[in-house]
């Protein structure tokens, strides 16, 4: 299987599920009043890890994406703010595109293209998410997965 794929030689695929499975807000108002914050410059940080895991028999590559939105001041974390976990189910039109033998390997391209959807689409649900609250307009920065590095924060398991 080649390194890199062109767009007439990669799977296609379809966000066929996707699901909070986790969400924790924590009142920022009590928190900020606890910590004696007043008008010293604070900053929201936003902690993302992603995981992939491979159902072969349902043909699906799940991307589950791990946020931790915090409180930081004079660059120490005062306060954890809010914890996500979003899982994206992405059912692979051909599969067998993986095939090599009986076993299945994945191009890291590919994997890192999905992870790019999954961390773009969770930027939008946490935006959702957080409006009405006293996060609201908090916006989580643009990330993405470096096509050309190799893959450090995907850990692959293969399920059935």
């Amino acid at each position: 299987m080649p390194e890199t794929l062109t767009p007439q030689e990669s799977p296609k695929y379809l966000l066929s599920a996707f699901s909070v499975d986790y969400f924790l807000l924590e009142n920022f108002k009590v928190l900020a009043k606890a910590h004696n914050l007043g008008q010293d410059p604070v900053e929201v940080t936003f902690d993302v890890k992603t995981k992939v895991s491979f159902f072969d028999q349902l043909k699906i590559i799940q991307s589950s994406i791990y946020v931790t939105t915090s409180l930081v001041k004079e660059k120490k974390t005062i306060c954890k703010l809010a914890e996500a976990e979003i899982s994206f189910d992405f059912t692979i039109e051909n599969y067998d595109f993986f095939r090599d033998g009986d076993k299945y390997q994945y191009p890291e391209q590919f994997l890192k293209h999905l992870n790019n959807v999954a961390i773009s689409t969770s930027r939008g649900l946490l935006f959702a998410k957080f409006s009405c609250t006293s996060l609201q307009g908090v916006i989580m920065p643009l990330i993405f997965t470096d096509p050309l590095a190799p893959i450090t924060t995907i850990e692959p398991t293969t399920q059935s």
